[in-house]
């Protein structure tokens, strides 16, 4: 009984589902007819003019066409006119940078010949060194990497060949760069940072009794030079670098330059290389020419010396 009541129900459900489908059809259909009959004289009007709307419809193609191909072509003119001009720009900018180049590579070659020819004395109040290629390889005979300026303290023609006035004059100062020059124009000299100094009292009173007879200095910084043979000799025996009598001037080493009292009057002496220099590759003509030689004047420079570190 009960499957029976149950069957009659399911065909009740397909029958209504069979009829709102039907129902919902021909509403749908309904309403496509009633778009159709407000569209009607358009599609009447179409039907009858198709090949003019087929014309019109090519025209526009074509028309979108052209004007796509026209605007491409624009843009194509436009990109070569700045390409162009960017070149242009790019070849100017090489050919100044080019000219600017050699004027700047012509400017430090007239500056460094102005240099190497033009005298120092304005500058230093040097007559031994003579140009600025002089000046600047002194420096770098000093140290390389350092700021290094010069400050003349004594010249011959202005204080004279006096020993006890030349150590008055330097007591304040300990590094000196002391050059020479010869009767024979021979130019040399030496570079410590010891100095020359007068005696303390109590150094000159033991000398009074023969008690004190160290008369060297330690200089491990110390060397001598030739102008003329652009060379540096290095201490070998730095116990030895100097020698402090009042008798003398000024002596580097064990008597590898012997600068007398009195200097322009009495004659000067050499036994280089003995604390500088080599003794097998060197001879004293290196240095001042000859064991024997006149001096013309003397010049000490104090040299200030300061570490490019600290400018980093």
């Amino acid at each position: 009984m009960d499957y029976m009541i149950k069957e009659e129900f399911d065909i009740e459900q397909q029958i209504n589902h069979d009829f709102s489908y039907k129902k919902k059809k021909i509403k749908n259909k309904y309403f496509y007819q009633k778009i159709l009959l407000k569209f009607s004289p358009f599609i009447k009007f179409f039907k009858q003019n198709k090949i003019i709307f087929n014309v019109l419809f090519f025209i526009i193609i074509i028309l979108t066409l052209y004007f796509y191909l026209k605007s491409i072509k624009n843009l194509k003119i436009k990109n070569s006119l700045y390409n162009s001009k960017i070149n242009e720009l790019e070849n100017k900018f090489e050919e100044i940078n080019f000219k600017y180049m050699n004027l700047q590579n012509d400017y430090y070659k007239i500056q460094n010949e102005l240099k190497a020819q033009k005298p120092i004395n304005e500058l230093l109040n040097s007559d031994i060194i003579k140009t600025y290629k002089e000046y600047e390889s002194l420096k770098n005979l000093i140290e390389k990497n350092s700021i290094i300026t010069f400050s003349l303290i004594y010249k011959t023609e202005t204080h004279g060949d006096n020993a006890n006035l030349f150590r008055e004059i330097s007591r304040n100062y300990s590094t000196f760069l002391l050059l020479v020059e010869t009767q024979e124009g021979k130019r040399f000299g030496g570079f410590t940072v010891q100095g020359f100094r007068p005696k303390k009292f109590i150094e000159a009173l033991l000398d009074t009794f023969g008690i004190n007879r160290n008369y060297f200095t330690l200089d491990e910084k110390s060397f001598l030079f030739s102008f003329d043979k652009k060379e540096r000799y290095v201490i070998n025996t730095p116990k030895q670098a100097l020698y402090s009598d009042e008798k003398y001037f000024a002596v580097f080493g064990n008597g590898d330059i012997i600068i007398k009292d009195k200097y322009l009057s009495n004659e000067c002496e050499s036994y280089f290389p003995k604390s500088y220099g080599n003794v097998n590759s060197n001879t004293v003509n290196d240095l001042t020419g000859s064991s024997k030689f006149n001096i013309k004047r003397i010049e000490v420079f104090f040299v200030n010396i300061i570490n490019k570190k600290y400018f980093s």
